[in-house]
């Protein structure tokens, strides 16, 4: 990268690293007095750096707040990020993609824009219903978790499983079940290696 280029990576490199520190102080040396902080491509979220302070006082809160950077690109005065960001959701722990667009002036951002993708939430599994062949989908987080239909495993000798009796009204992952649906959750660090269900799964890491 050029000497131009890391002149405007600097402090959006800066923010993050406060940002992962949860370093309010230090977040905030980067941030210009009259920034703007933006969803793309122009819905207004905060003005100024009071505003910007007050906003990620509350969010590092969160005790598992980290933003992972993928890639970055710099052009001009622009600085793109892609980035994993794991937060701590109303729902539980999870991670959401985004991509962040910086303007540069005078060593300081002077406007931000967020794209944000959907929330992943830790532990979600793919639901498999009564008379489908079974699938195996793992949900992409740091740990995943494969949902079954009971009737499918042949055999849960050696196996750590967690039997779950749904009724109408009981969700579980943002799912709703059938009544007649049971289903066990076969979790991958723990099924036996022997186990069908466990055995032939690929997992993903993000």
């Amino acid at each position: 990268m050029s000497s131009a280029n890391t002149v405007m990576t600097d402090p959006v490199q800066a923010q993050l690293d406060a940002y992962n520190a949860r370093d309010i102080d230090a977040f905030m040396r980067f941030w210009a007095e009259d920034c703007g902080y933006y969803a793309f491509p122009s819905t207004l979220l905060a003005r100024g750096a009071e505003e910007i302070r007050a906003r990620h006082v509350e969010r590092f809160r969160e005790p598992d707040l980290h933003g992972r950077l993928v890639s970055r690109i710099a052009l001009g005065d622009l600085v793109v990020d892609h980035e994993i960001v794991t937060r701590n959701f109303e729902e539980g722990l999870g991670e959401v993609e985004v991509v962040a667009i910086y303007e540069i002036r005078d060593g300081l951002i002077a406007n931000a824009w967020f794209k944000m993708g959907e929330k992943r939430l830790e532990g979600r599994a793919e639901i498999v219903r009564s008379g489908s062949a079974p699938t195996r989908r793992p949900y992409i987080g740091r740990r995943a978790l494969s949902v079954v239909e009971a009737s499918y495993c042949p055999s849960a000798r050696g196996c750590s499983v967690s039997t779950m009796k749904a009724s109408r009204n009981t969700s579980s992952s943002n799912a709703s079940f059938s009544p007649s649906m049971t289903a066990m959750i076969i979790s991958a660090t723990t099924g036996s290696p022997d186990c069908p269900m466990t055995s032939s799964r690929r997992w993903s890491k993000s």
